[in-house]
């Protein structure tokens, strides 16, 4: 399972392209994920389900 805490990321799209996000907090709980934070859009927040394998990083 991922840890639960702050993170940091980014994010790409054409018109604005690589965008830093503040850092933001994930929780990791029973399966479900949830978090929020702020970018220069704006503040978002999301919930969703994860798998018990952690993805593999390149």
């Amino acid at each position: 399972m991922y840890p639960s805490g702050q993170w940091e990321g980014f994010w790409v799209q054409k018109q604005f392209g690589c965008q830093p996000m503040t850092a933001f907090t994930l929780a990791f709980v029973y399966g479900e994920i949830s978090s929020g934070g702020e970018d220069i859009i704006g503040r978002f927040t999301f919930t969703g389900l994860t798998t018990s394998r952690p993805a593999k990083s390149s």
